[in-house]
């Protein structure tokens, strides 16, 4: 067990715990002032407002902080302790507000605790400039074709915080507890989240609060199941869940778990160990140490945290955690056709969104690394949106599945509905050699669109396109192959099909079970 966060008292420099509210060298107050300056901008100012309402030692609403803030400086709260006052000030300063802190003691009231002048100042004009990554010409159709975080995504855990540049000087490291340790304080904080048909994984982010993957929750009616590591089968209840961010949170009463502590994914790098727990095909708390191979992977316009750990059904929702046993992103998705690429939503999504009120890190997360980081993620996105505009100037292939009659299906998208039945040629490769030439026809399409709800689809994509401003323009079209010179079809499960004039970005696709096309 780590030892509290600790800091000088600004009045005998002793080492002090930042949540105490008397130095136990010196015995003089360590409670403080908190003054912020007005947001001019509304977004921000709610967005501050309601981050700042969710710091339960402040003891504000959301309406209260706002008119605070609408206009000079205010007084936000009164002796809090030093760690609730960095958290504010980290929140004042991502939304572009001045704070400053200002010690409780009566022989000098005016004296300012010096550990917090690095988190006062408003944001650099260099903190607002973005470094343009290339995004993949393909990457929208790629991602589609992902299977869904609902089975196939696993946690982090064991990732090494390496603090970036953002002018707040982070604690000094602590060395961390055995890894056996850790794995076992974490299994405890993990569930599995089980549906008639399905199962995932999440984490408890309070003692009665399970977060997991959105999709991960059932289909039917009915809120999850919750299998706690001790055996105990519990009923959950829907307490939030963002479709588009594909998060959820379950109350589970009665679970009584000790919580996650929770991260900064803006502090990963690339290299670092993590851990993941879930449960993969049905294997319930698996444990899976990983690496980081990137820290910033765009999807569908968010960003996500990608590590080489094989993700299967089961791990979606769980957590990855840093070495120090934080959660420092959610495990939503694997790449098809791909081994050991997984996807991790960052949990800093978490504090951005959600409405429950959690508990920020000790240091708080580097608010201003974050929102640099969503800079860079919305200027990659404009460049796929522009390349997928640019894209479908022939039909492309999306998919191909085997399905259980022993039939190949194709299944194809074009801009723009074709004209007719639309005549297919395709050559299948096995290892690289031609096996034969099929054909196609393809006789009705529709729009992508209307499938966005059908089982196994992946409604954001769709969305994605639509924001694009293609929403009203893709088409898709299947049709069983015509395989007179071909081998059985049973023996063409995991080959690839190529289609010859289509769209030299989307031209092929692998085999693939029909169950598994999604």
């Amino acid at each position: 067990m780590e030892d509290a966060p600790r800091e000088p008292c600004p009045w005998c420099r002793e080492p002090a715990a930042v949540d105490a509210r008397v130095c136990p060298h010196c015995r003089r107050s360590l409670l403080v002032d908190l003054f912020g300056g007005p947001i001019a901008d509304s977004r921000d100012r709610y967005l501050a407002a309601r981050d700042l309402a969710r710091l339960r030692e402040l003891g504000a609403s959301v309406p209260q902080l706002l008119g605070q803030l609408s206009s000079g400086e205010s007084l936000l709260a009164s002796g809090i302790s030093r760690g609730a006052a960095a958290q504010a000030l980290a929140i004042l300063g991502s939304h572009g507000s001045r704070g400053r802190v200002l010690a409780r003691e009566e022989i000098d009231p005016q004296l300012r605790a010096p550990q917090y002048e690095s988190l006062i100042g408003r944001r650099a004009l260099s903190d607002r400039l973005i470094l343009l990554v290339p995004a993949a010409l393909a990457a929208g159709l790629l991602f589609w074709l992902l299977r869904s975080t609902g089975r196939e995504h696993a946690p982090r855990s064991d990732l090494a915080s390496s603090t970036k540049s953002s002018g707040v000087a982070g604690p000094t490291p602590v060395p961390t507890a055995r890894l056996r340790d850790r794995v076992a304080s974490a299994l405890d904080s993990t569930a599995s989240v089980v549906c008639p048909t399905s199962a995932g994984a999440g984490f408890f982010v309070a003692p009665d609060l399970l977060a997991t993957n959105q999709h991960v929750l059932c289909h039917e009616a009915d809120a999850p199941e919750i299998v706690l590591r001790d055996g105990r089968r519990l009923r959950s209840q829907n307490v939030w869940r963002d479709d588009w961010l594909d998060l959820a949170l379950l109350r589970v009463p009665g679970a009584g778990a000790r919580p996650f502590p929770l991260g900064d994914a803006t502090r990963l790098a690339e290299g670092d160990s993590v851990l993941m727990i879930g449960n993969p095909v049905g294997m319930s708390f698996t444990v899976s140490r990983t690496m980081v191979s990137h820290t910033t992977r765009e999807v569908f316009g968010l960003a996500y945290i990608q590590f080489d750990g094989n993700v299967n059904p089961g791990n979606s929702g769980g957590p990855l955690l840093d070495e120090q046993g934080r959660v420092v992103g959610i495990v939503s998705m694997m790449v098809r056709d791909a081994r050991g690429l997984g996807l991790a939503l960052p949990v800093n999504y978490l504090y951005e969104h959600s409405t429950a009120e959690l508990s920020l890190p000790i240091p708080p997360p580097d608010f201003a690394a974050w929102r640099t980081l969503q800079q860079v993620v919305r200027r990659e996105e404009e460049r796929e949106i522009a390349s997928a505009r640019a894209a479908f100037r022939r039909p492309g292939l999306s998919a191909a599945a085997l399905s259980p009659d022993g039939r190949i299906f194709a299944l194809v998208i074009a801009r723009g509905m074709p004209a007719g039945a639309t005549p297919l040629a395709f050559t299948l490769l096995r290892e690289g050699r031609t096996v034969c030439y099929p054909s196609a026809l393809i006789e009705s399409w529709d729009l992508l669109s209307r499938h966005r709800d059908e089982p196994g689809a992946d409604p954001r994509y769709t969305r994605w396109l639509e924001k694009a401003g293609l929403g009203s323009d893709i088409y898709v079209g299947s049709a069983p192959l015509r395989l007179d010179s071909c081998p059985d079809p049973a023996a063409l499960l995991n080959a690839e099909l190529v289609m010859r004039d289509a769209d030299p970005v989307f031209n092929r696709a692998v085999v693939h079970p029909m169950r598994e096309v999604r």
